[in-house]
């Protein structure tokens, strides 16, 4: 591929903190551009914070503490969908890459409006039976929100993978942390509070319960009282523990040595590395990395580290294994601070052997795994063109490339046309593939009203306009529905007809997902804000557990004046979309129509959690006779669930059977 790659990496990080998602992305943007690839920065870092550049700023920080144990930043912007595809469509962008989207944020609403093949890298990790494996429920609700809009997923270590299992998209690819060693491989000179004289140990990390800072210094209690008045104890960093560290060393009556040093510059922490004997990394939890132990061993430093998931992998081929140790056991954890103080030998082989394996995680190594990925994806990627809605239908759609077979996909009633972005890219490999969004959905502007009735005859007058013709259609759900209404409108048949998981009858809704539509269009806190039902959907361009997640974390966030200059902001979409279109739902009634024998397949899990397949399957019967039914194995209602790679595939082999 000789066309120069123009990637965004586009992160809800605030930069004005050094947090590990931020040295990684800072670290591979340099040695992307050093490899010929256009890089921009996209963040809601503000510009006068002095972000890389170059950057595009969108939305604004929250910070908030994170499920790991540590603090974080969520965002959100208020700009439209319309604006942020501008945005991505006058840079030209080849690819997005997101750097972290379990938390909510910014990434959340870019992901659902490009068009381009979306990248993901995974980071957080915890080890698998820490309590924050309780969040995985919530965890799989943003993966179905999600998922479906990513090309190909990274998570940098086995670790990160099994945390965020519940989002990764197929192919996942380990790809470790990028780190720029130069700094740690660079000489500094030795700080003053570095005693030549003395065994100097060292820390580096935020105050806060699971970086295990406490632990370290409970287990210089135990340390020999002639190692004691030997060793010299820096420690970088601060944080909410403050307090209790202060208190911890007081009590310690300084043996050893201990200097609180706060936080330090780049070259002031790498000197540190340099010149002190031992680091000690005592995090119990909450890592699915440590781009600091690859520091340290770049500069030269053995380390001795927390017994936790992403350290223990990390350091798997570690030749001191004992150095991976259960921090919270303290004579163990002095036993072993004792061997290695008094080992200067193995120190100095740890030392040779951290250099060498640290040089595998340099940037410009990590980049160029990160660039042949790239061109894979883009080498296999069918572009998206989109056309803006226009007058008189105002339908947005999405095609690929003209080829000789065509497909209209048709969207359920939750989400436009790019939510089923992975199975228009995997079609477009032996079909042009044409994907409108429906009024009211994705980019398209209202027009009332919101009914399959209303869908259909739209749809019609804007299938003659477009002069399409010898198609098939895919119809999702609702998508379905008003597939099965066109057959009768439409003055030429399709070639075929795919059907997902369609209900032909309101009485063929399971009894759940009638209360659930029945709740949502009775919900006290709708009938008090009428305007609501413009959709929060519409008003953070995401669904409504991100809304649910501010409003805990944040509750004055969405207020009533806030809320109505949100919807003022998206009054392009002013409707009352899935309230009208759960109505409508509740009177379907397909029974009655006409049996038409086009070619139909119908695809269906026995599981599914909204339509009673049962019911459902004779009465399709009824009204398209040439159906062939096949049985996925899935959880859930299809649009609903996973889009997932044997869904993909066997709607692939539906249309060519």
């Amino acid at each position: 591929m000789n066309k120069t790659i123009n990637i965004a990496l586009v992160s809800h990080v605030d930069w004005t903190s050094h947090g590990g998602v931020q040295k990684h992305t800072l670290a591979l943007g340099k040695a992307l551009k050093k490899l010929g690839v256009s890089v921009t920065y996209i963040s809601p870092t503000p510009q006068k914070t002095n972000p890389p550049q170059p950057h595009i700023q969108i939305g604004q920080l929250i910070r908030v503490p994170t499920p790991n144990g540590s603090w974080g930043s969520i965002s959100r912007t208020i700009k439209t969908p319309n604006q942020i595809r501008d945005i991505i469509t006058k840079n030209k962008f080849d690819l997005l890459h997101f750097q972290e989207l379990i938390a909510p944020s910014i990434s959340w609403q870019i992901i659902k409006v490009s068009s381009v093949p979306n990248l993901a890298t995974f980071h957080t990790g915890w080890n698998k039976n820490a309590p924050q494996e309780s969040l995985q429920p919530l965890i799989n609700q943003i993966g179905q929100n999600l998922k479906p809009y990513l090309t190909a997923s990274i998570a940098v270590s086995p670790t990160a993978a099994q945390t965020n299992r519940q989002i990764i998209q197929p192919p996942l690819h380990i790809i470790p942390n990028a780190v720029d060693l130069s700094l740690f491989t660079t000489r500094h000179p030795k700080p003053k509070q570095v005693d030549s004289n003395k065994l100097n140990l060292l820390f580096i990390g935020r105050f806060e319960e699971r970086k295990g800072l406490p632990h370290l210094l409970q287990s210089l209690k135990y340390l020999p009282s002639n190692l004691k008045a030997q060793i010299t104890l820096n420690i970088i960093g601060s944080g909410p523990q403050i307090q209790l560290v202060k208190k911890q060393i007081k009590e310690l009556n300084n043996k050893p040595t201990i200097n609180l040093l706060g936080y330090v510059s780049d070259s002031q922490k790498a000197a540190y590395l340099q010149h002190s004997d031992l680091f000690i990394a005592p995090s119990t939890g909450g890592e699915s990395f440590g781009i600091v132990l690859i520091e340290s061993l770049a500069a030269g430093t053995p380390v001795i580290a927390g017994n936790n998931d992403g350290y223990s992998y990390l350091l798997r081929h570690y030749p001191y294994k004992d150095g991976i140790v259960d921090v919270t056991n303290h004579h163990l954890f002095a036993q072993i601070i004792t061997h290695l103080a008094t080992h200067p030998r193995l120190r100095r082989q740890l030392s040779r052997w951290g250099k060498t394996f640290a040089n595998q995680y340099s940037a410009d190594k990590i980049a160029l795994k990160h660039l042949n990925l790239y061109q894979k994806i883009l080498s296999n990627y069918q572009p998206l063109i989109y056309s803006s809605p226009r007058s008189p239908h105002n339908i947005g759609f999405y095609k690929t490339q003209s080829k000789p077979k065509k497909i209209l996909l048709l969207h359920g009633q939750k989400g436009g046309a790019l939510r089923f972005k992975s199975i228009i890219t995997y079609l477009s490999r032996d079909y042009q593939v044409i994907a409108p969004d429906l009024p009211g959905y994705g980019n398209s502007p209202t027009n009332q009203p919101h009914t399959t009735d209303h869908y259909t005859d739209i749809l019609k007058r804007w299938i003659s306009d477009q002069k399409l013709s010898n198609f098939s259609i895919i119809g999702l759900s609702m998508g379905g529905i008003i597939a099965i209404k066109l057959l009768k409108k439409l003055n030429f048949q399709p070639e075929k007809l795919i059907l997902l998981a369609t209900p032909v009858n309101h009485k063929h809704l399971t009894l759940n997902t009638k209360q659930n539509l029945i709740k949502f269009l009775t919900h006290p806190y709708l009938l008090k804000y009428p305007q609501i039902y413009q959709g929060i959907d519409r008003i953070i361009k995401s669904d409504r557990l991100m809304t649910a997640l501010y409003q805990l974390i944040q509750p004055n966030i969405i207020d009533s004046k806030t809320l109505a200059y949100e919807i003022d902001q998206w009054r392009q979409q002013p409707s009352r979309v899935m309230a009208e279109t759960a109505h409508d739902l509740l009177q379907t009634d397909l029974t009655q129509e006409p049996p038409n024998n086009i070619p139909t397949i119908y695809l269906y899990t026995p599981k599914d959690n909204y339509v009673n397949m049962k019911q459902t399957i004779p009465a399709i019967k009824a009204i398209l006779p040439n159906t062939k039914f096949i049985s996925l194995n899935l959880d859930k209602h299809v649009p609903q669930g996973e889009i997932s790679l044997q869904l993909v595939k066997q709607l692939t082999k539906s249309i060519k059977l």
